[in-house]
């Protein structure tokens, strides 16, 4: 089976200081989906996660409107890049913590 692409609006920073990044995961029914690459907007900064990944989802749809209108997946990363998205080498994901209730 082949290789899929699945992405995913998050951020990239610390407390006071987030950029919006999207993650591009990558894997198949036979496989784990695995991190493959993460983009990063460095030219805007938020002080809030939510912002960041509000701003992420927003560009993320219009990536996705692009190449849906031009019918090609280049319309999808020319809008990142224009938007002032690049990639990053030695990214770390972090996991979102799960909460647990107490019954």
């Amino acid at each position: 089976m082949s290789e899929q692409f699945i992405f995913e609006a998050g951020c990239y920073g610390v407390a006071g200081c987030y950029i919006p990044s999207i993650a591009c995961l990558e894997g198949s029914a036979e496989t784990e989906l695995k991190c493959h690459v993460v983009l990063v907007n460095s030219y805007i900064e938020f002080e809030t996660e939510d912002e960041a990944v509000t701003h992420a989802e927003n560009d993320l749809d219009q990536a996705v409107k692009q190449k849906q209108l031009a019918g090609s997946d280049s319309a999808f990363d020319e809008y990142l890049t224009s938007k002032g998205y690049c990639s990053i080498e030695d990214f770390e994901i972090e996991e979102e913590e799960e909460e647990e209730e107490n019954l």
